[in-house]
């Protein structure tokens, strides 16, 4: 992969990739490493450059499989407390970021729990999660506010702004986390929604008294990944989309809803550069159906048996 298909945090040790990978891709990674007061230099994996044992085999450790099994050891290493806010480029101004738990008797949600000990009831969950430990000049204490700290993905924070992802400082927030805030077990099962992470997520969502937790906020982006074309009804084929110049792939760069008119971005990586996307369609109001009106009228005059003089006119309206 090329450097700007992912970025790499070398303080916390994990890579983040700007585009999805499908179900049946794979991800693997070899790399080097140090430890403090140790000058040896250890590698897991072989590098394209090294020798490799045999003809176009490399020997590389395994992050993602095509079969996910949540009980295989690389399923710990999937991160879990990372979300997406379908945003780009988001603005840190007006920023607000809330979590909320929708789980009381009444249904209404609410921004902290309603039970617990003092260090828990009453206290905003964005702080229990480690969201607000700072005020608006990034100094302790908290402010009630969620404490935008930007370039997570590489230099460790709250937030990647350039892709519009939430990162929690934990990483099991709803589920081992909020279980370890509880120091009655009663409690820690009521509200601990461990099965998000033992489970895939279609099996997690078979729990639905667990799944009570709401992320809500508001957010202002310079860039989104729909497009209107202000057209309807567009020859299907006929949109052609470039970034920076380059033709991209239609149904794997974006996708085009001919009858509405909108095209949908999907490749994150040139969302997240700010490359110049340029749309070129060929709209279909050039070809609309429109109806025409033919009128005709022929006259025979008679003059004898032998002799008949006829003429005719016609109109189109």
């Amino acid at each position: 992969m090329s450097p700007s298909e992912y970025t790499f945090n070398s303080k916390l040790g994990f890579i983040s990739l700007n585009t999805s990978l499908g179900p049946d891709q794979t991800l693997a990674v070899a790399f080097q490493y140090t430890v403090l007061g140790d000058s040896k230099v250890y590698q897991v994996g072989e590098f394209s450059d090294q020798g490799i044992n045999s003809p176009k085999n490399l020997i590389v450790k395994l992050l993602k499989s095509t079969a996910v099994n949540t009980k295989n050891p690389m399923w710990d290493l999937m991160m879990k407390n990372v979300y997406s806010m379908q945003a780009y480029q988001v603005n840190p101004d007006d920023f607000i970021f809330n979590i909320l738990y929708s789980g009381n008797e009444k249904g209404v949600p609410t921004a902290y729990f309603s039970e617990g000990g003092e260090e828990v009831k009453g206290i905003p969950l964005i702080r229990l999660l480690g969201m607000d430990k700072l005020d608006q000049n990034m100094n302790p204490p908290g402010d009630g506010l969620f404490d935008f700290i930007d370039n997570a993905a590489t230099n460790g924070g709250t937030i990647q702004s350039a892709n519009g992802r939430i990162f929690f400082p934990v990483l099991e927030p709803f589920g081992k986390d909020i279980r370890n805030l509880f120091s009655n077990p009663d409690l820690a099962d009521k509200y601990a929604y461990d099965s998000l992470y033992t489970m895939t997520k279609s099996g997690a969502e078979q729990y639905p008294e667990k799944n009570k937790y709401v992320l809500e906020g508001f957010f202002k982006s310079s860039t989104s990944n729909e497009i209107s074309l202000n057209a309807f009804n567009i020859p299907e084929g006929s949109v052609k989309v470039t970034a920076g110049g380059i033709p991209l792939t239609e149904n794997l760069d974006y996708i085009v809803d001919y009858t509405l008119g909108r095209v949908t971005l999907l490749n994150e990586g040139i969302l997240n550069s700010g490359t110049p996307i340029n749309i070129s369609m060929e709209s279909n109001s050039m070809f609309n159906m429109q109806s025409k009106r033919y009128m005709g009228l022929h006259v025979n005059h008679e003059i004898n048996e032998r002799t008949n003089i006829g003429a005719n006119h016609h109109q189109f309206k």
